[in-house]
């Protein structure tokens, strides 16, 4: 019997698995129809792009606070997760922020992982298993493809001088930076937003 129960599960994570990859080519291939009516408009500054990553980080940070509210056995963990992506959402809004706040700028985001931090300190007993526990859930290996996305994809290769050694138009390069920085990023949030849809599917819902 328990065989069986550990063969459903695992297929029915290979069906959520499958369900988030058409998703993301579901809206990676919106994002191409987008592309046709703005043009390069939608990659600048308040854009449309920017715009959309925004509201990804908005909904992911929503959906990991009320899980956190919700449940007692995930709470710390989940309550530094909303805080890293309230850190990323101030982040990705840096120009309105130095305006808003010309004397702190964006940077007194840097406040929200301080005070995460802190709570972890107090609830250090019970961080531990709840992070084991998220290791080994799915909800881990999307966030970890989420991070792959964002950070070898669009900074390092969306990096300008390694774009420009092969495009020595500063016009071009700057648009082909943005495009691939940009266009990561959007993806990387989309499977973040994803993480925290599962995070509650694959732990929560399990723990009650």
């Amino acid at each position: 019997m328990s065989n069986i129960k550990q063969e459903k599960t695992i297929f029915f994570n290979c069906i959520r698995q499958g369900i988030y990859f058409f998703l993301s080519l579901i809206f990676v291939l919106s994002l191409r129809l987008l592309a046709k009516s703005h043009g390069p408009a939608m990659f600048q500054e308040f854009g449309l792009i920017e715009n959309i990553q925004s509201g990804l980080l908005f909904i992911t940070t929503f959906f990991f606070a009320i899980q956190a509210k919700l449940s007692k056995t995930y709470r710390p963990l989940l309550f530094l997760l909303s805080s890293l992506c309230i850190f990323a959402f101030i982040r990705e809004l840096d120009s309105f922020f130095d305006k808003v706040f010309p004397f702190t700028s964006w940077k007194f985001c840097y406040l929200f992982p301080l005070v995460a931090g802190i709570y972890l300190l107090k609830h250090k007993k019970t961080l531990k298993k709840q992070f084991f526990s998220f290791c080994q859930s799915p909800a881990f290996y999307l966030m970890c493809s989420a991070m792959m996305i964002f950070i070898p994809l669009a900074q390092a290769i969306g990096n300008r001088s390694f774009i420009s050694s092969v495009l020595p138009d500063a016009s071009d390069v700057i648009l082909m930076r943005r495009f691939i920085e940009e266009s990561a990023e959007v993806l990387a949030y989309f499977l973040l937003c994803l993480s925290s849809v599962e995070f509650y599917i694959s732990l929560i819902r399990k723990s009650k």
